[in-house]
């Protein structure tokens, strides 16, 4: 198990029931460029951003009341160099044997934070499609119901500014 723990291709964290970080391996280190000994001083709590701890904190907490085996939630954790990346974190319990307590979580943590900006393009996309195509309908409706005369914008009538000559001696006179 420990081969597959430090070999594994994503990154995994044995994490205690305060949030300290009990045990890393070396792909966690290089995603969010801590060293182990760093992680170690470290929890959890610290790195997860202000905005996605609390939905964080209440999957935690049905886990730890035994009201769900595992939660996976997609986060934004803080690198070393102070950036956030996007992760989506698959938590589960680890209960001691003898008597079923907790004893700590397993969380596998993927970087996605490429996949989610090419969502969150996708879906802006989509959203201006949209918008786009309820200002056509309106269009095309206003069209329907009014003749093409009254859609039509009135010419602005002309400032002083802008008038000619004549037209200033006209409106003179």
């Amino acid at each position: 198990f420990r081969a597959l723990f430090e070999l594994a291709c994503g990154a995994i964290a044995y994490v205690d029931l305060d949030g300290s970080w009990r045990r890393v391996n070396d792909s966690l280190c290089q995603l969010l460029g801590y060293s182990e000994q760093e992680l170690r001083q470290l929890t959890f709590q610290d790195l997860t951003h202000p905005d996605d701890l609390q939905a964080n904190l209440e999957q935690l907490q049905l886990l730890l009341e035994g009201k769900i085996s595992n939660y996976d939630l997609e986060k934004r954790l803080r690198c070393k160099d102070g950036h956030f990346i996007w992760t989506h974190v698959r938590t589960s319990l680890q209960r001691n044997s003898q008597d079923d307590s907790p004893e700590h979580l397993i969380s596998v943590i993927d970087d996605i934070t490429r996949d989610r900006a090419v969502r969150q393009a996708m879906l802006a996309r989509q959203h201006r499609l949209l918008y786009r195509r309820l200002i056509d309908d309106k269009i095309r409706q206003c069209r329907r119901q009014r003749p093409q005369e009254e859609l039509a914008a009135p010419e602005p009538a002309a400032s002083p500014r802008h008038q000619t000559q004549r037209q200033r001696q006209q409106a003179d006179a």
